[in-house]
């Protein structure tokens, strides 16, 4: 999966939801929202740039398979603890 595609995606549907939301909300309050398009792009802009750019988007597969290897390598982890403690209880 790649990252900035999946980003951009997540910033489109974002930015979707929140123009949608803030329009009913000015026509809910019977004051217009000057420019609610461009308010919410660039606040989104600013929100990808300084927090989504540091993440990497991977697919559910991938996650699962990386946490089923991190289990996997703590157990054996733990069983090499338990037999460098036994030999060295031993010596």
């Amino acid at each position: 999966m790649e990252s900035s595609g999946s980003l951009k995606i997540l910033i489109n549907t974002l930015r979707s939801e929140l123009t949608k939301s803030l329009s009913e909300l000015s026509s809910d309050n019977g004051k217009p929202w000057p420019d609610v398009d461009e308010t919410v792009a660039s606040l989104l802009e600013a929100v990808n740039i300084k927090v989504l750019s540091g993440f990497e988007l991977v697919s559910k597969t991938d996650y699962e398979s990386q946490i089923s290897l991190i289990h996997s390598l703590s157990a054996q982890l733990g069983e090499l603890e338990d037999r460098l403690e036994k030999l060295e209880q031993k010596s």
